[in-house]
């Protein structure tokens, strides 16, 4: 019998080239092509059967340094040139190599139609938020206020998005990571094992002309406060405009990572703590409460006062099974006339009366240490508590202007 001839695996050296690689010193450019030349042994890929396309830009020089077949194009046009690869041979495996200025410029319209078109490719857009390679102007993704040689005085124009546009042009596949993430080789996976346009936007430091503008998320000193943020409904329902909302917050904060989960949640991960304040407008905007367990944490009761805990534990369990949000509130129950308790709302028990009626008060500002009470409802039956109680939680949140 004749022995089997096993097939020879590449490695990551097998992709690189005798090519001197040429970038600044420190350039992120460096980690990104390291990262690819990891993930192409990982995928599987050949070298012969692996095309990398470029247009120009300090990116654009990628083809030099992988061992596969490459054109390094000219500006805009990769998108282009790669579709008449892919046209000509479409078993080829094609991967676009471009900037911000590159393809958002320039090129935005040969972008735009690649991504409609949803050409089986991979598309990585090196974001570092300027223009490199032509010594520092201002980008389509450069930040208002961005001082530049073309924007002495701070750029005025709003940046453009890129995940935002790559969505809004039709593409089914979208992800960010940045240059030095150890998670980018599984993104790069990932984008290849979708069948169609894989865009994926990835931060990269300029470390000559816009350096440390993606600090705030990519600094190793501030890795341990990044924050997560886990959203649950009680009936695993999410509007439209609490997703909308979800994605519009991610791309202006940056954020990479919107995940769900097998129990029908969300989680976001990698919140700066900067922009917790966004995160928690949202929050406050469609009524979801940080976290079920807070409601219990929020309420004060007279000591050995077992019908003021009774009462508790039935407007606690009302506003959880209902999802009323009651973040930043702080409340009260005070079944005798001579408590010191105190709240930002406060179920205040009427005396003398045949029936057992509720008044249920405020401050004036929802300030939990004032005095200035604000008569909200009277002679409330008891079983109609908790829905005055999630009435007056709306209201607080509209006066925030939410």
């Amino acid at each position: 019998m004749n022995d089997m001839t096993p097939i020879k695996t590449s490695t990551p050296k097998d992709w690189e080239t005798d090519q001197e690689v040429r970038w600044c010193p420190g350039c992120g450019d460096y980690a990104i092509l390291k990262a690819v030349q990891r993930t192409m042994p990982e995928i599987g890929g050949t070298p012969e059967n692996t095309v990398f396309v470029s247009g120009i830009g300090c990116s654009s020089r990628f083809p030099y340094y992988m061992e596969t077949y490459g054109f390094h194009t000219i500006h805009g046009r990769a998108p282009a040139v790669a579709t008449g690869v892919k046209l000509a041979n479409p078993e080829l495996d094609v991967w676009i190599i471009t900037g911000d200025g590159d393809s958002l410029s320039i090129g935005g319209n040969h972008t735009f139609h690649l991504l409609r078109r949803n050409l089986d490719c991979q598309f990585l857009l090196f974001n570092n938020e300027i223009y490199g390679l032509t010594k520092g102007q201002y980008s389509p993704t450069s930040h208002v206020g961005t001082r530049s040689p073309s924007t002495p005085y701070g750029s005025v124009d709003r940046p453009a998005t890129p995940c935002a546009f790559a969505l809004g042009a039709g593409a089914r596949f979208v992800a960010r990571a940045y240059d030095v993430s150890k998670e980018l080789p599984a993104v790069l996976k990932a984008a290849h094992a979708h069948k169609g346009a894989s865009f994926v936007e990835i931060f990269q430091n300029c470390i000559v002309y816009n350096e440390d503008v993606f600090a705030a998320f990519t600094d190793k000193s501030n890795a341990g406060q990044q924050l997560w943020l886990g959203i649950w409904r009680r009936d695993e329902r999410f509007s439209v405009a609490l997703l909308q909302d979800l994605c519009r917050v991610c791309l202006h904060t940056r954020v990479g990572q919107l995940c769900t989960t097998p129990w029908k949640s969300w989680v976001i991960k990698g919140i700066a703590p900067a922009d917790r304040g966004q995160w928690d407008a949202v929050l406050c905007r469609h009524r979801l409460n940080v976290r079920h367990a807070a409601n219990e944490l929020n309420w004060q009761v007279e000591d050995n006062c077992p019908a003021g805990l009774a009462l508790k534990h039935e407007l606690v369990r009302y506003l959880n099974e209902e999802d009323v949000r009651t973040y930043q509130l702080c409340f009260a129950i005070k079944t005798q006339l001579r408590t010191g308790l105190f709240g930002s709302v406060v179920v205040r028990q009427q005396a003398g009366r045949a029936q057992e009626r509720y008044e249920i008060l405020h401050t004036r500002d929802f300030n939990p240490n004032s005095r200035d009470f604000v008569l909200f409802r009277q002679r409330a039956e008891r079983d109609r508590l908790g829905w005055y109680l999630a009435e007056l939680c709306h209201q607080y949140y509209g006066q925030l202007g939410a």
